[in-house]
């Protein structure tokens, strides 16, 4: 049930910049999410409606991924929360947009990483 809840298609790509535990992401630019399990990654894109946030996530060695999409209105946000061991705390990711802006946030021990295109 794990590898159906989480997901994410890892990708390979030169790191540009380190956002351990958060940060703003660009246009375009996936970021990866890497934690427990779990690995995936994010990007979003600005449209007519919104800015679309696209989020892959898998278990490690599984080959079932699931897909978060969401479009974010300028001061909303949106959380995908991962199970973990029983008896442990969901873990949570966030995205969050302001004005032009969109970041993702993470508890401490959960690995982000922006990669380049």
């Amino acid at each position: 049930m794990v590898k159906t809840i989480c997901a994410l298609v890892f990708l390979s790509a030169i790191f540009a910049a380190d956002v351990a535990n958060g940060g703003e992401m660009q246009p375009g630019q996936p970021a990866s999410i890497e934690f427990d399990a779990v690995r995936g990654s994010a990007v979003y894109t600005a449209e007519a409606k919104g800015y679309r946030v696209e989020a892959t996530l898998t278990g490690r060695g599984s080959p079932e991924a699931m897909r978060f999409v969401t479009t974010l209105a300028d001061g909303q946000r949106a959380v995908i929360a991962v199970p973990r061991a029983f008896g442990m705390a969901w873990t949570e990711v966030e995205f969050a947009r302001a004005g032009d802006v969109v970041t993702i946030t993470a508890p401490g021990d959960l690995q982000l990483q922006a990669f380049a295109n």
